[in-house]
């Protein structure tokens, strides 16, 4: 399911400074005009009503060619919205790495979301009892920057008792591990394999974990643009 079929239809228009952007934040570029392909790129920093500084997009190792007044359509997470605006390079530069400025926007659209971002994806894991501290194996199915579904032949756990999700993502071309507490919020029905799936909630998410789960699930969006 794509990010404009997650979004709801209610928007606002907001201050970008009040979007408390991160440093880090993973961020979708998108080239403007009809069906245009979408990149993966990292928020590096920014002047207020200068300019926003950001990665050179690539693809694999190959730097995505952009020139001075290309536009793009930025998307990035905010909480419980994703906050959107059009921006224009301003400047390209290849050192000490390759970055661009994007023009500062005015004012960008915020999109409440009935929920957060949500994908579909196989990543094996293994879950940590907070009281036992038995380690169980599992896998999620659906991921989210706030959550995840997990399902298991083996039980993990009772609604509300604190988990720990052992996983790894890759991140930037590179397999990362990564330890997220969680809350376990709901326990399903067993499916006809027994096994049982599990809604979770993450809890007092690193900024690490926090722009890991950033980039991992806007670079799925991306790669199923493809598709």
């Amino acid at each position: 399911m794509s990010d404009k079929q997650q979004t709801s239809k209610f928007d606002t228009s907001e201050d970008f400074l009040s979007m408390a952007a991160n440093i880090g934040d993973a961020l979708q570029l998108q080239v403007q005009g009809a069906n245009g392909q979408r990149y993966l790129s990292k928020l590096i920093g920014y002047l207020n009503k200068r300019s926003i500084t950001v990665t050179q997009p690539s693809v694999g190792d190959r730097l995505v060619e952009v020139a001075n007044g290309d536009q793009f359509f930025v998307r990035g997470f905010a909480g419980a919205k994703t906050y959107e605006y059009t921006a224009t390079v301003l400047a390209v530069a290849s050192q000490p790495y390759p970055h661009m400025h994007l023009s500062f926007p005015d004012k960008v659209s915020t999109l409440q979301m009935r929920g957060a971002i949500r994908i579909k994806t196989k990543l094996p894991c293994f879950i940590v009892a907070a009281v036992s501290g038995l380690k169980m194996p599992a896998a999620i199915n659906d991921l989210s920057t706030s959550g995840a579904s997990i399902i298991s032949n083996v039980k993990l756990g009772e609604r509300g008792e604190a988990i720990q999700i052992n996983v790894n993502m890759p991140v930037e071309g590179e397999e990362q591990a990564y330890a997220v507490s969680a809350i376990i919020r709901n326990v399903g029905a067993a499916n006809e394999d027994n096994s049982v799936t599990y809604g979770v909630e993450f809890v007092s998410t690193t900024n690490r974990i926090r722009i890991a789960l950033q980039t991992y699930v806007y670079s799925i969006l991306i790669a199923k643009q493809g598709e």
